[in-house]
């Protein structure tokens, strides 16, 4: 498949799955809030329990793999149970933590590397119930192949990504500045916490593209390279209709 290709289902993915990703983010603001305002008036309390919140978060970004996938397949009514993947998906995130731990022991290269290859890794055990290892070895042959293009996905993603996170987060902060800066009575504006919620609001914007841009870019990766993209499946369309074979669809 062309380079633009992978473009064109990261697009289709992202334009199905956005909005379900960024409404089932919403409960982990609220948890983080309730975090740092602990961290403020309770310190010791938010100490001991900083390990349970970043282990919900972990849950929580397996979780949106998640819906972001059935929000793709919805017409298709795919459902993803919990029970019937979140043991294997969890031994799967230790291992791909493991990887990218081992990997930036060894400059930065290793641990690069294994972030590429893995983007869709959580799928190949959430979707087609495979072990973790026996994912991992999926994943890393249909990969191979497409090193290259997948880099430049990857790449491509990530810069658009920052920049779209950089723009959106500014924005809420610098619609504070400006009204600031304007003459006339504005004290509300001149008030901390109304700053304070515009960090705050551009910190849940550029989350929200974030998350969205990544769990769309892994899902349309697993596509391509299982041959699943809308681009492999027209082209089997075709090559059934100069058949004289019925389609699929």
């Amino acid at each position: 498949m062309k380079l633009s290709g992978w473009f064109r289902e990261f697009f289709d993915v992202w334009r199905a799955s956005w909005r379900a990703v960024c409404l089932h983010m919403l409960p982990f603001f609220g948890v983080i809030g309730l975090w740092l305002a602990a961290v403020y008036l309770y310190p010791v309390g938010a100490i001991t329990a900083a390990l349970p919140v970043l282990l919900m978060l972990v849950v929580g970004w397996v979780h949106l793999h998640r819906v972001g996938y059935e929000a793709v397949y919805a017409a298709e009514g795919a459902r993803l149970p919990m029970k019937s993947w979140f043991v294997r998906v969890m031994r799967g995130v230790v291992v791909a933590f493991g990887l990218n731990f081992i990997g930036s022991m060894f400059f930065f290269v290793p641990s690069l590397v294994a972030q590429i290859l893995l983007m869709p890794y959580l799928l190949f055990i959430m979707v087609e119930g495979e072990e973790p290892i026996e994912a991992l070895k999926i994943n890393v042959r249909l990969a191979g192949n497409r090193m290259g293009s997948l880099f430049v996905f990857w790449l491509t993603l990530r810069v658009g990504a920052v920049m779209l996170m950089i723009l959106g987060g500014m924005a809420p902060v610098a619609a504070y500045i400006a009204l600031s800066d304007a003459p006339g009575p504005i004290s509300i504006v001149e008030m901390e916490w109304v700053m304070w919620t515009m960090v705050a609001l551009g910190c849940i914007v550029a989350a929200f593209i974030n998350y969205s841009i990544a769990i769309a870019g892994a899902i349309a990766a697993y596509r391509v390279l299982r041959g699943k993209s809308v681009d492999a499946m027209e082209a089997v369309g075709r090559r059934e209709e100069g058949a004289g074979l019925p389609t699929r669809w």
